[in-house]
Order: structure tokens, then C-alpha cells, then sequence
């Protein structure tokens, strides 16, 4: 579509009413995201004006439509970063923190997270539809919250990697919205009993 020469002819003939959906979607799928839909809208709008001329009686761009783009969070200044985690009281916080902060997951991302989703070796999380790269903090927190895992729940076999006095115990069970949305709450929270413990 882009290297044809378009040439006036009579009303519904030439090169203009040669075009398809297809040669359509193929301009479009040359520049993906936010270049795809200002394109779109030229298009719509150049085909909406032959048809009110009656130089085309198609129009190739109607039905076409695009996924929705999807807006990432920014990452916080580090002044105020460092802020959050002075805030932060334990390690399972802070590695949110970083997580939210540094690399723009949401919490709800980061709490769907599993432990064979992480590549240790390379400093990496290997996520569904995106690989994250850790930097040092993020890194060092991430061993502080593996260890500390390790430590109080050392039998526990739920595979996600944020997990919590609730969903510890159970393999199936993910972290709720609550748990990694960073709101404190207002009351106590008792310290999480190691797997196998039974009450007495």
C-alpha cells in the first residue's frame, strides 16, 4: 500500500479502491503501539473523506481494531524510594517495594510471581510476558526475603514467591490483593508459624 502510486480515476476504480483490509493491516503491523493507532486514524480519516467524494465505495479500514495498550507505571525517584523502604518493616515489604518501584510491576504482577520464574544465575525474573533484570538492591532483597521465606516456612510448598501466613501453607493458595498492595494494617499481626507446627 505504501509504495503504490496513487493516481486519480473514476469513482470506485484505480489504485485507491484497489486496496484491502489486508494491505491495511499490513501498514499497520509495521509500526506497532501508539504509532499503529495515529496511523489508524489517518487512515480512517483519508477513507471517510474519499467515500463523502465518492472516489472509493469501500472503505479497508472499517472493522479493523487493535489491542489495547497497556500502560506501565513509572519507577519512583530514588529519593523517595528510599523513603518506602525506610518505611518498609520487613523484608517481604521491602522486595515489594522494590519491585513496584524499581521495575513498575503492579503488586498484583508481582504477586503472581513463581519460584521457578526466577533465574538467580542471570539476575533475572523470567515472567510470562516479560523478562525482568535486577539491579543490586532488588537483588539483595530478594535474597533477604528467599532466606527468610526459607527460614520460617522451610517445608512449605506453595510455588509463588510472595507468600504469607495464609497461603504458606497451602500449595494452591496465592497472595491476596490485600497482602501485596502495600496498605498497612491497622491491626497486630502475629508472626507466621513455621510449616508442620501443629497447635497444642
Amino acid at each position: 500500500m505504501a509504495g503504490r502510486r496513487i493516481r486519480a480515476g473514476r469513482p470506485g476504480e484505480g489504485p485507491l479502491a484497489a486496496i484491502t483490509r489486508q494491505d491495511v493491516r499490513d501498514v499497520l503491523d509495521l509500526a506497532p503501539g501508539w504509532p499503529a493507532r495515529t496511523a489508524q486514524q489517518y487512515l480512517r480519516s483519508i477513507f471517510r473523506a474519499l467515500k463523502q467524494e465518492r472516489l472509493v465505495f469501500h472503505d479497508p479500514t472499517r472493522g479493523i481494531t487493535l489491542p489495547a495498550q497497556v500502560r506501565l507505571p513509572r519507577p519512583v525517584p530514588s529519593d523517595r524510594l528510599t523513603g518506602l523502604l525506610q518505611q518498609a518493616r520487613t523484608p517481604l515489604a521491602r522486595l515489594l517495594v522494590a519491585l513496584v518501584s524499581v521495575h513498575a510491576l503492579l503488586p498484583s504482577q508481582a504477586a503472581e510471581i513463581r519460584l521457578d520464574e526466577l533465574d538467580l544465575a542471570h539476575g533475572a525474573l523470567r515472567l510470562p510476558r516479560r523478562t525482568v533484570y535486577l539491579d543490586t538492591l532488588t537483588s539483595e532483597l530478594l535474597t533477604q526475603w528467599l532466606r527468610m521465606r526459607q527460614q520460617t516456612w522451610p517445608a512449605c510448598s506453595n510455588p509463588h514467591l510472595l507468600v504469607s501466613s495464609q497461603t504458606a501453607l497451602d500449595p494452591s493458595a496465592r497472595p491476596s490483593a490485600r497482602c501485596c498492595s502495600g496498605r498497612r494494617s491497622t491491626a497486630p499481626v502475629s508472626p507466621p508459624e513455621p510449616c508442620g507446627r501443629t497447635a497444642s
